[in-house]
């Protein structure tokens, strides 16, 4: 897709970061010039912060949302 992608988003059909790959797919699409960006919904940016400053992703879109104040808790 080198040369015909402009983005690529990580986000739909379950939680990126739980994808083994994910730092690997990203780092291919930097390589080929491909910003790319995850939508998570942030309970494993800890866990993978260095990773994810390391892969150059692009963007991190963050979904905070709930029904009530023990949903939103962490």
């Amino acid at each position: 897709c080198k040369g015909r992608l402009k983005h690529v988003c990580f986000h739909l059909q379950g939680e990126p970061l739980l994808n083994k790959d994910l730092f690997r797919f990203i780092r291919l699409c930097n390589e080929s010039g491909i910003e790319t960006s995850i939508g998570t919904n942030g309970m494993l940016i800890d866990k993978y912060v260095d990773e994810i400053i390391d892969s150059g992703l692009s963007y991190v879109s963050v979904a905070i949302d709930g029904t009530d104040k023990e949903t939103l808790q962490w």
